[in-house]
């Protein structure tokens, strides 16, 4: 059975964080990429679609862009709402959107549809008011309802034209456009910024937010923005007849309309003109993400209509990765806080896809050293999928070229020693709790739902106790209220507590002292122990007392005939990597005296009996990977198979079981086919459980 509690939580969740990054977005302040905008806004319509009674007030489909709440500037109403797109992320996808539009005409797929495509330019939306063709109002998108009053800065902006030319209408309308900084203009700009010590900005986009944001305008009359208009919104019929024909007049009014537009009913030419553009925009002076493609016709598209927060007759088709040359300055290792060291490349600024990129991803050591990476190269470096940047190859190198990088033996935040398994690329550091760059994630896992499941100690409140100082490792949660006592500044009298939220926290503390066995292991965060190992381990051993002194004697082994080592590679589902990851973790005495310590004040319920495979199901012999998008939610998916009895594997190997294959599946069905792992589809995969079930 469904949660419907956790559901409705995941989509408050994902409305809230989406609605606090829409608001960073429109004050030019972002801080997410836009494919993991776009990953969050997916993963919420997947779930609004599946249960819309759980939909949030703060909703997308509720609202459009950002709040005014806290605008400096007086609020205008637009005439028409101003709406977003809906995406597509490739060229595939454009026949499928002219089969929806023609199924909602109720007209055979194969019906012709002209489609107008423009690029779509990266910058600040704005709507101009006109009144017998003189600028009399412009405002920003706001809300999509109502938008700010930026009238003054907008006059500063050269090409937009104050009296239009030529016929206009003759009652108030409104010219809507891209307002956008020059790739060219913007480097000038940050380089004086730096030199006057002002504010540097990130991407030409979040430029021309905060120069159309000035309470000054002779501010903004500094910065040279640019203007596209692409739509005009009257309150009677229009004179022309399609979105070309609109375009046609706003040129003849002044306005530069936006270049290397197409209109056509052919997916074919519309593919082929979405790569040409794709392939040379790195050559323009505006940045791009993508195509908006919209029904040309204007009777078609208002009989297409609008959706809650879209227009049915339009969709952004966006670009894949970009990618320049630069210098790699240097290399320096990062740790996670999974603790695993990753190298990154220090970069000689590049603009990338609308952003000044100076860090890249060098992944591992073993891709640097097949790549031949080394400082002092030119490399090419991609932004891929607009998200983290990589280092792809070297382009040229230096006569006198650097040595090859040497990857640290030892952890540079705690001087650990570092791990690498043999199947994975990884390194990890072994230093566990003791290793400050793993500290905080390892205890918000410590407290998650699966693990000790501590009432009101989320994400958030670790980050307080954390940077308070209050709480370092596990053992400082049970002393929290005893601490708490001999502060001079308790947790009641703290920003945002009080003594009911303080005692609620601490019982919440007390109640959890009594965890089961298998809870306590999987909350150790210990590399490659999931849920379903602990559940193993914990029948293994029985009591914390016999598995923690095992641990400790598995230590001191070095071969795996030795009596720790044999007895763990014979339990099934215990392989050399979890027992290598076991000894490395016990071997450090930071985390032995951790376990140690937590023993003694824990009560942790012994295993009485081992897990009998008899009560898991017909499937609890099996292991089941999912790859592709299902039609629920993956956590969901797998939590069936499990109440089956199956189980679920992160990786796949020649002792997986089944590959369950959803749309848009990734690499893993390649690799299935090489290992012949069978695969099922997801109604395969449910007739599976469906006859475990009734057997």
């Amino acid at each position: 059975m469904t949660d419907n509690r956790s559901i409705r939580q995941k989509i408050a969740y994902l409305s809230e964080t989406i609605y606090k990054h829409d608001q960073l977005y429109y004050v030019g302040h972002p801080e997410i990429s836009d494919a993991a905008y776009d990953a969050l806004c997916q993963e919420l319509e997947e779930l609004e679609q599946k249960y819309p009674k759980f939909i949030h007030p703060l909703s997308r489909k509720n609202r459009v862009g950002a709040t005014l709440e806290q605008s400096k500037f007086s609020k205008v109403q637009h005439m028409r709402p101003m709406l977003s797109l809906d995406n597509i992320f490739g060229p595939e996808d454009i026949q499928t959107f002219k089969n929806k539009l023609n199924r909602f005409l109720k007209q055979p797929e194969t019906t012709p549809i002209d489609l107008y495509g423009e690029l779509k330019i990266d910058g600040l939306s704005v709507a101009l008011t006109y009144e017998n063709g003189f600028l009399i109002k412009a405002a920003t998108r706001g809300d999509g309802q109502t938008g700010e009053d930026i009238t003054e800065n907008v006059k500063t902006i050269k090409n937009i034209p104050h009296l239009l030319s030529n016929q206009y209408p003759s009652e108030r309308f409104e010219v809507r456009g891209e307002a956008y900084f020059p790739k060219s203009s913007f480097m000038l700009f940050n380089e004086q910024q730096k030199k006057q010590q002002g504010q540097v900005f990130a991407n030409p986009r979040n430029a021309a937010a905060g120069s159309l944001r000035q309470l000054d305008s002779t501010v903004t009359a500094k910065r040279d923005l640019k203007f596209f208009a692409y739509d005009i919104v009257t309150p009677t019929s229009a004179p022309y007849q399609t979105q070309s024909a609109m375009a046609s007049t706003l040129a003849s009014w002044g306005f530069e309309t936006i270049p290397n537009s197409l209109t056509s009913s052919s997916v074919d030419e519309i593919t082929e003109h979405y790569q040409h553009i794709a392939k040379n925009r790195s050559s323009l002076d505006f940045d791009i993400d993508g195509l908006v493609l919209k029904v040309n016709d204007l009777t078609l598209q208002k009989k297409l209509g609008f959706v809650a927060r879209a227009p049915r007759w339009a969709i952004a088709l966006k670009f894949p990765a970009e990618a320049s040359e630069t210098t790699l300055e240097s290399i320096d290792i990062q740790v996670s806080r999974a603790g695993v060291l990753t190298p990154v490349a220090r970069l000689s600024p590049v603009l990338l896809n609308g952003a000044i990129i100076r860090n890249a991803t060098l992944h591992n050591a073993d891709e640097i050293s097949r790549k031949d990476i080394r400082v002092g190269d030119q490399v090419l470096v991609e932004r891929a999928g607009d998200v983290i940047p990589k280092v792809l190859y070297v382009v040229s190198k230096p006569e006198n070229r650097s040595e090859p990088f040497k990857f640290p033996s030892k952890c540079p935040e705690c001087e650990s020693p570092v791990l690498q398994d043999p199947d994975q690329a990884a390194i990890r550091c072994t230093g566990g709790f003791k290793c400050p760059a793993q500290q905080r994630e390892k205890l918000k896992h410590f407290v998650s739902r699966k693990a000790f499941d501590i009432d009101g100690m989320g994400d958030k409140n670790i980050e307080h106790f954390w940077n308070r100082g209050d709480i370092k490792t596990p053992l400082d949660i049970f002393y929290l209220e005893e601490n708490d006592r001999q502060s001079l500044t308790p947790l009641c009298a703290q920003p945002g507590w009080g003594p009911k939220s303080a005692n609620n926290l601490f019982a919440a503390i007390q109640t959890k002292k009594t965890i089961e066995l298998n809870r306590f292991i999987y909350a150790l965060g210990i590399q490659f122990i999931g849920q379903e190992t602990a559940k193993v381990l914990a029948s293994q051993y029985k009591s914390a007392d016999n598995w923690l002194h095992s641990m400790i004697q598995l230590t001191s082994e070095s071969g795996e005939t030795d009596l720790q080592t044999s007895l763990l590679l014979d339990i099934d589902g215990i392989g050399p990597k979890v027992v290598q990851s076991l000894k490395s973790f016990f071997t450090l005495s930071v985390n032995a005296d951790l376990v140690t310590d937590l023993i003694k004040i824990l009560d942790i319920k012994s295993v009485s009996k081992p897990i009998s495979k008899a009560n898991q199901g017909k499937l609890a012999d099996k292991t089941f990977l999912f790859t592709g998008t299902l039609s629920m939610p993956r956590a969901e998916a797998e939590q069936l198979t499990q109440s089956h009895g199956g189980k679920i594997v992160q990786s796949l190997s020649a002792k997986t079981s089944y590959l369950v294959v959803g749309d848009k599946p990734g690499s893993k069905v390649a690799k299935a086919e090489k290992l012949g792992i069978p695969r099922l589809s997801e109604e395969e995969w449910q007739e599976l459980l469906s006859t475990e079930a009734k057997s």
